[in-house]
C-alpha cells in the first residue's frame, strides 16, 4: 500500500489539472484548424465557382470576338495590280460591293486592231445587284477609262463620286458613239467630303497631289475595319494650282489607326524623289529661249498643270500654240470651261494654219509621249502626218521617248531598233546618244 501525504496530493493535483487543461487546449486548437481547413475549402470552392464562371465568360466573349472577325471585308482587284493601266478595285462587305476606278490601258503592237484594254467586269455583272456606288480617285484615262463599258453591265441609278473635273471627263467618254446618251448619277465632291453608301460602307476623299488637279485618296470605313486607298499620287510641296497634300487630315487618320493600306501610285516604291512640277517650267524657259524655229512638245492629254506651264512659256516668248490629238483637244476644251486652264485670247491656232506662220512663232502640241503607234507624235516622227512634217530647225524635246525595248518574234531577248539618217544618210545611233546614259 503506498502512502500519499498532502504534499504529494497537491502536486499531484495540479500535475492533473495541468494536463486537463493541455489537452483541452489541444482540442480547441484542433477544433480551431478544423474550422480554418473547412473556412479554407469553402474558400476554395468558392474560387473554384467563379474561375467556372470567368471561364464560361471569357468563352462566350472568345466566341463572340471570333464572330465579329469572322465579318470579312474583300478587297479584289481587277486591274491595275502589278501592271500599268485598267486601274480597277472591288471592295465587298456581306451583300454590299462599293467600286474604285475602272480605267484602260493601251494595246501594245501585239493586240492589233485592238483600240483599248479594259478590265474583265464578269465578277461585277454577276454581283450587279451589291453595287453600291464608283469611287473615282483622278481623271487619268487608266482609272476612268472603262466607265462607260462599265456602266453597260451595272445600274445607270449606282452613283459614281469624283472631282469636278474627274466627273467632266468621265462624262465626255459617254459622247462616243455605241454609248448610251444616259448618264449615271454624278456627285461632285471635295476634300474630306465624306460618303456614306448602302447600310455599311463610309468613304472618305483626301487631297493629294499628281500630275492633274481634283486627285484624291479614299479612307474607307465599314464595320470589318478601315482601308486607306492612296490612288495615284506624286507629293509636291509646291504644285502649279498651290493646292497640296492635305498632311493634317493624314495625320489624323494616322493617329485614328488604318488597318490596311493600298497604295496606287506607279514607280511609288522606286528609292528617291521626284521634283517638283514648277522645276518642269523652268525647264520649258530654257528650251524655248534657245529654239530659232518650231518647237514640237509631246504631253499627256489629262496633264492639266504640264498644259499650263507650256502656255505660260508660249505666251512669254511670244508663240501661238496648235493642238494635234482628239483627247488633247478634249482636255483643253473641259478644263478651260471649267477654270482649270487659262490660255489668253489669241494663243490658239488651227493645225491648218500652222504653215502660215513664222517657224519661231509656233508650237505644236501633241500626244504621244508613251509611243502610242497611231499618236500624234509617232505619226510625226514617221512622217505620216496630215498637215506636220519636221523640217530643219524644230526643236523636239529632249527625252520624248522614240520607242521600247521588247521581245518580238523569234527574238532572245528584249531590244529596240531604230536608225538615224541625215537626208538619205544613215548615220550611227551612238554618236547622239549621252554615253552615260548607255552605261547606266
Amino acid at each position: 500500500m503506498i502512502k500519499r501525504n498532502k504534499d504529494t496530493e497537491r502536486e499531484y493535483s495540479k500535475k492533473k489539472k495541468t494536463e486537463t487543461s493541455g489537452i483541452k487546449e489541444v482540442k480547441d486548437i484542433k477544433e480551431k484548424l478544423k474550422a480554418i481547413k473547412a473556412g479554407i475549402k469553402e474558400l476554395k470552392g468558392d474560387k473554384e465557382g467563379n474561375k467556372s464562371e470567368v471561364k464560361a465568360e471569357r468563352t462566350t466573349e472568345a466566341k463572340e470576338t471570333k464572330s465579329i472577325k469572322e465579318e470579312k471585308m474583300y478587297v479584289i482587284p481587277l486591274g491595275g495590280l502589278e501592271e500599268v493601266g485598267k486601274n480597277m478595285t472591288v471592295i465587298q462587305y456581306r451583300d454590299e460591293i462599293i467600286i474604285i476606278d475602272s480605267g484602260v490601258t493601251f494595246p501594245d503592237d501585239n493586240l492589233l486592231g485592238i483600240d483599248l484594254v479594259i478590265p474583265d467586269f464578269s465578277f461585277i455583272e454577276n454581283n450587279k445587284d451589291k453595287v453600291k456606288g464608283l469611287f473615282i480617285t483622278h481623271g487619268h484615262e487608266d482609272h476612268i477609262g472603262s466607265i462607260p463599258y462599265l456602266y453597260q453591265k451595272i445600274d445607270k441609278n449606282i452613283p459614281m463620286f469624283g472631282g469636278k473635273l474627274t466627273l467632266a471627263l468621265a462624262k465626255s467618254k459617254f459622247d462616243n458613239p455605241g454609248f448610251s446618251k444616259e448618264l449615271p448619277k454624278m456627285k461632285e465632291v471635295k476634300g474630306r467630303s465624306r460618303v456614306k453608301v448602302g447600310k455599311y460602307f463610309t468613304v472618305e476623299f483626301i487631297k493629294v497631289t499628281h500630275s492633274i488637279t481634283d486627285a484624291y485618296s479614299l479612307v474607307i470605313t465599314s464595320p470589318a475595319g478601315v482601308v486607306f486607298h492612296t490612288g495615284d499620287f506624286k507629293i509636291d510641296l509646291t504644285p502649279v494650282d498651290s493646292e497640296g497634300v492635305d498632311f493634317a487630315r493624314l495625320s489624323q487618320i494616322g493617329e485614328q489607326g488604318v488597318d490596311l493600306m493600298l497604295s496606287d501610285s506607279t514607280n511609288s516604291e522606286v528609292e528617291g524623289f521626284t521634283p517638283s512640277e514648277r522645276s518642269v517650267g523652268e525647264a520649258f524657259k530654257q528650251e524655248f529661249s534657245k529654239a530659232k524655229g518650231r518647237i514640237i512638245v509631246a504631253a499627256f492629254a489629262s496633264h492639266v498643270h504640264r498644259l499650263q506651264q507650256i502656255i505660260n512659256t508660249a505666251e512669254e516668248y511670244g508663240r501661238r500654240i496648235a493642238i494635234d490629238g482628239r483627247s488633247l483637244v478634249k482636255v483643253f476644251e473641259i478644263a478651260s470651261n471649267l477654270g482649270y486652264l487659262r490660255i489668253p485670247e489669241g494663243m490658239m491656232v488651227a493645225l491648218s494654219e500652222v504653215d502660215g506662220l513664222r517657224d519661231n512663232k509656233v508650237v505644236i502640241l501633241c500626244t504621244g509621249t508613251q509611243g502610242e503607234p497611231m499618236a500624234a507624235l509617232s505619226r510625226i516622227a514617221k512622217n505620216m502626218h496630215k498637215h506636220i512634217k519636221i523640217k530643219e530647225g524644230d526643236t523636239v524635246k529632249k527625252g520624248d521617248l522614240i520607242g521600247k525595248s521588247g521581245n518580238t518574234g523569234f527574238t532572245t531577248g528584249p531590244h529596240l531598233h531604230f536608225t538615224i539618217s541625215i537626208g538619205t544618210t544613215f548615220v550611227n545611233p551612238y554618236l547622239f546618244i549621252d554615253s552615260s546614259v548607255l552605261e547606266k
